[in-house]
């Protein structure tokens, strides 16, 4: 079940992981665009009031997210646009990273 109460019942057991919510101090990565995604810390996590005029419904889980490259604050930032990083790992360009793969 996702976090928004949408139930996928095609996912496999290997594809699961036990819930962890988000905390305040988290790295995550922010979706500025289709396909950019910025790093940043969790600053704030609060529910949203009913807001017409910015689309969110009463309740929603928001976060304020401060990017690394520039220390700007991103406000309001719902689940579907940011994500974590794996274990609060960091990469620079060129490091290099070791990946088993299972074939299907």
């Amino acid at each position: 079940m996702y976090d928004d109460g949408d139930i996928d019942e095609g996912l496999e057991l290997r594809c699961l992981r036990p819930y962890r919510p988000y905390q305040i101090g988290e790295g995550v990565q922010v979706r500025k665009s289709e396909e950019e995604w910025f790093p940043g810390t969790i600053i704030a996590i609060y529910r949203s009031e009913d807001s017409a005029d910015e689309g969110y419904r009463e309740g929603v889980l928001l976060f304020d997210v401060q990017l690394d490259e520039d220390n700007m604050v991103l406000a309001g930032m719902r689940t579907d646009v940011i994500r974590r990083y794996f274990d609060n790992a960091r990469f620079n360009k060129g490091d290099h990273v070791d990946v088993e793969h299972e074939n299907d």
